[in-house]
């Protein structure tokens, strides 16, 4: 009878391990962990490819754009940003000298979010036109009918592109001294739009490679705005803005501003 005892208990335990043994990294008793070296390198799938540009939904070059965009309607510099944003009951006054309510601030936001629903549409879908044979020819007359490029001189050249999503006209000028000199003609989100609500100049340099300095002219609201800005580290840098309004008469407020501000990009 003990033997028959025995021989059950032993079969008890074979059972009980049995299901720890059939699963792969599970033990039966965890205290031998404690003194368990592993050596196993588990090796993870490869990872996979990056997606190429043609598969890309949103594009450095996209990126750029709206970043270029945004700066000329709500500030140049972060600090402008900052200050342009409204509270839920008080009034913005922008660096135009305009006063914004929180709700026509909220507007201004909605249309900029329109216009880059548009771009988006209007660059995917040129990269399809371009790509397929038989609807390749408009969007080259597109193409011809919105950029322009001309030589003006030796080692100038005049780059003169109409945005059909921004209703913006730029005047490009590539120079030998990498300096930065455009002119836009704003006309409004409207399709098509010909009447001019707005020209605004704007260039500048790199001076050093610490040191850049940046200089906005608005015609119609008069402001006249020079951006200083400088590199502390990769990541972070300050700029200093001198802003003034030219016009003496007009729908915008007076004044003298300068503002100091601080931004970290990681």
């Amino acid at each position: 009878m003990p033997l028959f005892l025995a021989l059950i208990l032993v079969a008890g335990l074979a059972r009980a391990e049995g299901p720890y043994g059939a699963h792969p990294g599970y033990v039966s008793d965890v205290q031998k962990e404690l003194h368990t070296i592993d050596t196993e390198v588990v090796l993870i799938d490869k990872p996979l490819e990056p997606a190429s540009e043609n598969s890309e939904f949103m594009t450095e070059r996209l990126s750029n754009e709206f970043r270029d965009q945004f700066k000329y309607k709500f500030g140049v510099t972060e600090m402008q940003q900052s200050m342009n944003s409204p509270g839920r009951s008080g009034e913005a006054l922008y660096y135009t000298g305009k006063t914004v309510s929180l709700k026509e601030y909220q507007l201004e936001q909605r249309h900029f979010g329109e216009y880059m629903s548009r771009r988006l549409m209007e660059y995917h879908v040129d990269r399809w036109a371009k790509a397929n044979p038989s609807i390749k020819p408009v969007y080259e007359l597109k193409d011809k009918m919105t950029n322009l490029n001309m030589e003006v001189k030796k080692g100038y050249k005049m780059k003169v592109k109409y945005s059909l999503s921004g209703g913006n006209l730029d005047f490009n000028l590539d120079n030998p001294y990498d300096l930065e000199a455009r002119v836009r003609l704003e006309m409004g989100t409207n399709f098509l739009s010909t009447k001019t609500q707005e020209t605004i100049i704007s260039f500048g340099s790199q001076i050093t490679p610490l040191w850049s300095v940046n200089t906005l002219i608005r015609f119609y609201d008069g402001v006249v705005q020079v951006v200083g800005t400088r590199k502390i580290t990769p990541a972070l840098s300050t700029s200093i803005t001198g802003l003034t309004d030219s016009k003496e008469a007009g729908p915008n407020q007076q004044e003298n501003l300068i503002l100091v501000g601080f931004t970290y990009t990681n």
